[in-house]
Parts: structure tokens; C-alpha cells; sequence
């Protein structure tokens, strides 16, 4: 292949496979008892019914089933930023005998939702992670929601640990500050909730490569063959979709031999779906393929 054909075939990749796919989805909540006007003027009432949808989305991302205690706890901390997670609603009253129900269709951006799962520790179902944890000025609801946010993310408290190490401080009732260190690593915010403390402190944590590796499994996948570049930009494409069950997706190679051969890297805590989805949308096309499973790290 000369220069110039390596350019032009450089520049058709880029084209189709780099771009970054954001996923959106709607989901539909019926509101008893409510009016649009209601839920238009009371911001604690739009939090609440919105945290629902956030909740219904969360429970099809998990990998695994949620009691109804994490569930509380997972629409308390909602409550409290469904805002950021909502790309648009829209809304209709529906009117009954003697009652109206609003119902919400609403677009939630799930990228920025997964993500919060994975920096509560939620979406991993840990069992294994303990931390020595001190507290100042907490009171009775502080350690009530506190010791709910630690069986959400699914750690234990033992102060005889060395690491890792968290300190949350009260300041007032809508401010809290904390630090958290980790080997050679040390952060600190402060923030109007404790939720949100808790959040963005231990998102530095499970967002550490040698932290998410003890989870997440990579499967390479090689495949073919298609007939143009356009079948495996579709296929690419249905990867990308499938966000219930992969992390991520990355086109490693594409191999020119009596049609086109791609190889991937998939990212997933669940690689059985993975590999079971794989197995039957190739298999059924009569299509090529080699799986190979890494697990976690």
C-alpha cells in the first residue's frame, strides 16, 4: 500500500470508528395526584418524581439485583442532583374521574448516570473494600444516612486499617468538607451534601486503573468477514449500543484479506452476556470470529 492510499484508508477509520457515542434514553413515569403546574413549581416535588426515572435506569444498568434499601438510598442521593442527569422532559396531565396524573416522558443522559454508579462503587457490587473512616459535628441523620451511603458502595468500616483513610467534617447543615487518601494519593473537596461528599471523594478511588481492573474483564474479539467498511461501522456501532453490559469499546485493527477483518478490545463486568450476545449475533450471520477472555486483573 503506498503513501497516499495509507492516508486516504487512515482518514476513512478516523472518520467512521473515533468519533464518541453518548447514549440517551426515555423513560416514562406516571405521577399520581400531580399537575403540570405542580411539578413546575415545586422544585422538591420535580426532584422527587424525576429521581424516579433516575432509579427505574439505574436498576437495568447494574449488573446485579438491588434491595429495596439501596434502592431508598440510591433515590435520596437523586433527590438531591436529578437535574444533571435529565436531557429533557415532556409532559401531559391525564385526567380521570376525580384525579389528575402527570406523566413524564423523560430523556436521561446515561453515560453521566453509569458513571456515578461506578464512582459510588455501586455498580461493582464490592464486598472486599474496607476504609478507616472518622467523622466530626455528624448527628443522629448524618450517621443514619452515612452508615446507608456505606452499605450502598458496599464497604465496611474498620479503623484498625491502614488505608484507605476518610475524614468527613459537618460544617453546617448544608456543608460538609472530607479527605480521602490512598497510597500516594490524597483528595479533598467540600460540598453542600453529604451524598455529593461521598460521591466525589470515592470517585477518585474507583476510577483508579489498578482499582476498576479488579473488576472489569476485557474480551478480544476478532471477526469477519464483511463486504465494505459501511458493515463494519454497523456492527462497531451495535458494540457501542449494547451499554447494559460493556464498559467500552476500542477497534483495534482492520485486516484486508478477502474481505474485512476487525479486531476489538471490550471492556465489561459482565462477560458472559458479552460473549453470549456475540456468540449469537455472529454465529446467526455465519460470520468468522475468535473470542478470547482476559479477566479481571
Amino acid at each position: 500500500m503506498n503513501l497516499i492510499l495509507k492516508i486516504k484508508f487512515f482518514i476513512i477509520v478516523s472518520l467512521l470508528f473515533t468519533c464518541s457515542i453518548s447514549f440517551s434514553q426515555d423513560i416514562r413515569i406516571e405521577q399520581q395526584n400531580c399537575t403540570s403546574t405542580q411539578f413546575n413549581l415545586n422544585a422538591t416535588l420535580r426532584n422527587k418524581i424525576l429521581s424516579k426515572a433516575l432509579v427505574k435506569e439505574a436498576i437495568k444498568i447494574i449488573p446485579y439485583g438491588l434491595d429495596q434499601q439501596k434502592i431508598d438510598t440510591l433515590s435520596q442521593l437523586f433527590e438531591d442532583s436529578s437535574l444533571k442527569y435529565v436531557l429533557s422532559y415532556k409532559e401531559h396531565e391525564q385526567r380521570n374521574q376525580n384525579s389528575t396524573s402527570l406523566i413524564l416522558n423523560v430523556k436521561l443522559d446515561i453515560g453521566a448516570l453509569k458513571n456515578t454508579l461506578i464512582n459510588l462503587g455501586l455498580y461493582f457490587n464490592s464486598k472486599d473494600v474496607t476504609v478507616c473512616l472518622k467523622t466530626e459535628n455528624f448527628e443522629e441523620p448524618d450517621i443514619n444516612f452515612l452508615n446507608s451511603l456505606l452499605r450502598l458502595s458496599g464497604i465496611s468500616v474498620d479503623n484498625n486499617s491502614i488505608e484507605p483513610k476518610l475524614y468527613i467534617k459537618k460544617i453546617k447543615d448544608t456543608l460538609y468538607t472530607g479527605t480521602f487518601t490512598y497510597q500516594d494519593h490524597y483528595w479533598a473537596a467540600t460540598k453542600k451534601s453529604l451524598g455529593e461528599l461521598w460521591e466525589t471523594l470515592w470517585s477518585n478511588y474507583f476510577n483508579l486503573p489498578e482499582i476498576k481492573n479488579k473488576f472489569f474483564s476485557k474480551i478480544i474479539l476478532s471477526a469477519g468477514p464483511w463486504v465494505t467498511l459501511t458493515g463494519v461501522k454497523g456492527f462497531n456501532k451495535t458494540l457501542q449500543g449494547k451499554k447494559q453490559f460493556l464498559e467500552g469499546v476500542k477497534l483495534i485493527s482492520l485486516t484486508f484479506s478477502q474481505g474485512i477483518f476487525g479486531k476489538w478490545e471490550i471492556v465489561t463486568i459482565k462477560p458472559n452476556a458479552v460473549t453470549t450476545f456475540l456468540n449469537n449475533y455472529l454465529g446467526a450471520r455465519g460470520m468468522e470470529f475468535n473470542i478470547q477472555v482476559l479477566p479481571p486483573q
